[in-house]
């Protein structure tokens, strides 16, 4: 059977990528397994596979996942910390929490994983496999639930230095010995789930509160995060509307690393 032709997003879709660019609609992007940033990084084309999904699962990932998504920025844009303004709801964490179950059923490692399984590498093709892996790993990731104890909020960031944005979407960060999961959603703003024993830094007689980043160190430690786990993977990309946020998270892993 022949493959459908469609450009896919292997992993982050082309919506969240969108709102990393620049005023040129171009980002800088630090591609992992060449070891090298790029220039004129495209939201359209940046780890995009012709053929990796199928027209249909396309339309099933736009219903089920980005439509949603695109709900949630509208309420991300609006929220503010001077003044106060925007609303973080249960619907909210809803939505958060599937998107992130949705970034984890597409890492191409657990996908290519079914391959694992002969009689099932006999009976489809590749393409059939990655589809599956996005209907049936992300029923799984959600009944896996592993964010369901954790408080959902919004960091803003403060500082000129923008949050950069790996392929691979969300990763962990322990702050102050608390559990933290970290998902940029633009340059200024970043979805935070915390672990349940930090839940009163974020919430407030019952309201869940977004918070400012003011230093620029902690922006950065945040990067070299993103860097980190996009490196776990061995391939990928982080993009940022500036060079300089994936030039020091860069040279700050690879020093860890060495």
């Amino acid at each position: 059977m022949a493959e459908d032709g469609i450009n896919s997003h292997i992993q982050m879709p082309k919506s969240v990528l969108k709102r990393f660019e620049n005023l040129h609609h171009k980002f800088f992007y630090y591609d992992v397994k060449n070891n090298r940033i790029g220039n004129n990084g495209h939201a359209g084309s940046i780890n995009t596979s012709r053929g990796f999904f199928s027209k249909e699962i396309e339309i099933f990932l736009n219903a089920n996942v980005e439509k949603p998504l695109s709900n949630l920025f509208s309420i991300i844009d609006e929220i503010s910390i001077d003044p106060p303004k925007g609303h973080i709801d249960s619907k909210f964490d809803y939505v958060a929490k599937r998107f992130v179950y949705a970034l984890l059923s597409r890492n191409p490692d657990k996908v290519d994983s079914i391959c694992d399984y002969p009689s099932i590498a006999d009976a489809l093709s590749p393409q059939q496999f990655r589809d599956i892996g996005a209907v049936l790993g992300l029923a799984a990731e959600i009944k896996k639930n592993q964010l369901d104890s954790y408080g959902t909020t919004i960091a803003v960031n403060s500082t000129i230095m923008p949050f950069v944005l790996p392929t691979c979407g969300a990763y962990y960060m322990k702050i102050r010995d608390i559990e933290h999961v970290v998902l940029p959603v633009s340059p200024k703003k970043a979805i935070v789930f915390v672990e349940e024993k930090g839940k009163d830094e974020i919430i407030c007689d019952g309201i869940v509160h977004p918070y400012s980043i003011t230093d620029i160190l902690d922006v950065h430690q945040l990067n070299i995060g993103a860097v980190f786990a996009q490196c776990r993977y061995g391939n990928g990309y982080v993009v940022s509307p500036q060079r300089e946020a994936l030039e020091y998270a860069r040279s700050v892993v690879m020093q860890k690393t060495v």
